[in-house]
């Protein structure tokens, strides 16, 4: 049986513009979601791209918080300094070119859990030394970031809650993963959005460059067998 909308084999994928702009104009009784889907290390990504963040600095919108960004060093110096410091880092964009330029910021360090977990159905996943950094002062302004020296994609909630974090407070919730975030996260989400922000874990088949193949393929065609 031939597929006529490609809707139903693939969610609509929004620009990190769009997503930042429905984060800006949400007023739910719950978090908007949105995944970061091309940086999600369970499909080879880094986890640790900056697009959507420096986004968010740009135009000031706070209430979002982002989990899990990879980030040994960051993690590392947040542990070294301790709940309550302040500190410039330099956060992300540290893989390479598909992460996209590291952002330097002051922030807080407002929590740390050691070896901390998150469930995936029936199992706990490892999450290593998490740390939530704080861009800015008040819970409706701020930026919060879960860095960690784990990488893995986001599961569930405590990959935000571990280290503290009141989703409920949130806007926003950025999750870098794909799929398997859904399930534990549409209980505490208003709305799930999937954003196509570059790097190196694309799902959007639609963006993707074809070197050798030249005939027409889908979904960049919507119906490659249509006769002409």
């Amino acid at each position: 049986m031939a597929l006529t909308r490609s809707s139903t084999v693939a969610p609509p994928f929004r620009t990190v513009e769009e997503g930042v702009a429905r984060l800006v104009g949400h007023n739910g009784p719950k978090p908007l979601v949105l995944a970061d889907t091309a940086d999600n290390p369970g499909i080879g990504a880094a986890g640790d791209s900056t697009f959507l963040l420096r986004r968010l600095i740009e135009r000031k919108v706070g209430g979002v918080a982002i989990a899990p960004f990879w980030d040994t060093h960051a993690t590392l110096a947040a542990f070294e300094a301790g709940v309550g410091a302040r500190l410039k880092l330099r956060i992300g964009g540290k893989l390479g070119p598909a992460s996209g330029d590291p952002v330097d910021a002051l922030v807080t360090v407002k929590g740390l859990a050691r070896d901390a977990y998150q469930p995936f159905g029936k199992a706990m996943t490892p999450m290593g030394n998490m740390a939530w950094l704080r861009i800015g002062e008040r819970d409706e302004d701020a930026i919060d970031i879960v860095v960690n020296d784990y990488r893995t994609q986001a599961f569930s909630p405590p990959c935000f809650t571990a280290v503290g974090i009141d989703i409920a407070k949130c806007r926003g919730l950025i999750v870098k993963s794909t799929q398997h975030f859904r399930a534990a996260f549409m209980p505490v989400a208003d709305e799930i959005l999937y954003v196509s922000a570059p790097g190196s874990g694309s799902m959007d088949m639609r963006a993707l460059p074809f070197a050798r193949v030249t005939r027409a393929v889908w979904p960049r065609v919507a119906d490659p067998h249509a006769r002409a």
